[in-house]
């Protein structure tokens, strides 16, 4: 059920042992000094040894738990919770267990994807009911809204707030594509599945031809609004499997999962005629061994091929003037009479 990013595992596993360690000494507490004299003073002293043992061995093995078992973990504190609740003989008692959920919650909303951490809301609000209604405590009705209302309304806030942040993290800020990290991080894992199956995937690096020259004369701002209406331009020529991110400046790469070379090279050819611009692109295909670098490397290799290409074409096109409407080449040799054009787009 938990599809956390593998860099957040050893974050969540740390809160979550505190939240195990703090509630064992709170356990332990509670039933050495007890708020009754009908407190679940028993309960305490099994409950309280049992979340420092867990949370303990959280602390420990925290880079290399699994997912599931961070998902288990935080069940498991929904249910002890839950159990303290109907144990609870006092209004307070369950206030105060109750706000445990608080925490619970708030973990799965910061490190579990948004739809994970509803789960875990749902679990907290069925599990405090469940409680509430089994310790058939008097006068907790409005405190049990109270709980409810706020467990719900922040754990929505938190999730909300790191889908915005992680969204700001994944993109790049002027095009909307993603950025150099998300990238990197959607590519190994689809390397990774590539290498399980022996799919065909192509990456090619593109790069724009000149863009210096737009900045100089135009204005950064003219050069910002071609990267954006190319962007969006090549956006909507891809598949959704497709990766298109801007890695910096006017660089970007594309990662073609279950492309070969020469579909690669179509999917390219149409992409220059989304939108008017000169560019060029290195574009190589997954050799079924290659590391995530080792074909950034090769496509760089490529496109600087295709640049010293570009570049002795615009050598040769510089040294060619217009003479009463025919073509003279700089060491003085005729050419075929022809209008002068120039191609919109790179090869």
């Amino acid at each position: 059920m938990i599809t956390t990013v593998q860099a957040r595992q050893p974050g969540a596993a740390y809160a979550l042992a505190l939240l195990y360690v703090v509630g064992g000494l709170g356990c332990l507490l509670g039933a050495a000094f007890p708020m009754s004299p009908h407190a679940p003073v028993g309960l305490g002293q099994v409950l309280g040894p049992t979340g420092l043992v867990i949370g303990t061995t959280l602390l420990v093995w925290r880079g290399r738990v699994h997912p599931a078992v961070l998902n288990g973990a935080l069940v498991l504190n929904t249910t002890l919770v839950s159990l303290l609740v109907a144990c609870s003989k006092t209004a307070a008692g369950v206030t105060i267990t109750g706000l445990n959920y608080m925490c619970i919650t708030l973990i799965a909303a910061y490190f579990l994807p948004r739809t994970t951490a509803r789960v875990h809301s749902a679990l907290a609000v069925a599990g405090f009911t469940a409680g509430v209604v089994a310790g058939s405590v008097p006068g907790v009705t409005t405190m049990w809204l109270v709980v409810i209302a706020t467990v719900v309304a922040a754990s929505e806030t938190l999730a909300h707030l790191v889908a915005q942040l992680r969204r700001l993290a994944a993109t790049d800020p002027l095009t909307g594509l993603a950025n150099r990290a998300s990238f990197r991080a959607s590519a190994e894992r689809e390397i990774a599945l590539a290498l399980r199956g022996e799919r065909p995937s192509t990456l090619a690096l593109l790069d724009l031809d000149d863009f210096k020259t737009v900045n100089d004369t135009r204005g950064h701002a003219a050069g910002d609004a071609l990267l954006t209406e190319l962007a969006a331009a090549w956006r909507a020529q891809l598949r959704h499997g497709d990766l298109l991110a801007r890695l910096g400046g006017d660089e970007f790469v594309l990662l073609m999962p279950h492309t070969s070379k020469d579909d690669a090279d179509r999917v390219l050819d149409r992409l220059r005629d989304a939108y008017p611009a000169r560019w060029s692109a290195g574009a190589v295909s997954w050799d079924g061994d290659s590391s995530l670098d080792a074909l950034l490397e090769r496509a760089d290799q490529e496109l600087y091929k295709q640049k010293v290409g570009h570049r002795a074409r615009a050598s040769r096109r510089d040294r060619v003037c217009q003479t009463d409407g025919r073509l003279v080449t700089g060491m003085g040799q005729a050419a075929a009479e022809r209008p002068v054009t120039k191609g919109l787009h790179g090869s």
